[in-house]
């Protein structure tokens, strides 16, 4: 843990990644931030608490994808876009 870190510091971002649930965040997003380590699927970066973070199907639910875990990804709003036209 980081020093003088605290749930209550605005860094939700690192409380996700590091606990899979932060104050003020969807349990779908902290869950799937814990699982990618904080990291953008598309590009690798880290999320900081300023990002747009999206939810993206990793097969398309018009392709048959499902609306689970193990098909959902955290993308940053502006790498989602292109891998929206690359789908």
């Amino acid at each position: 843990m980081r020093p003088n870190a605290t749930p209550y510091d605005g860094n939700w971002t690192y409380w996700a990644t590091r606990k899979g649930q932060a104050i003020g965040t969807p349990t779908r997003i902290a869950k799937l931030l814990k699982k990618q380590k904080g990291k953008c699927k598309w590009c690798g970066q880290y999320f900081t608490p300023s990002d747009v973070i999206e939810v993206h199907h990793i097969v398309p639910r018009c392709l048959g994808g499902k609306d689970v875990y193990n098909n959902l990804q955290l993308l940053h709003h502006h790498t989602r876009d292109d891998k929206t036209a690359l789908d």
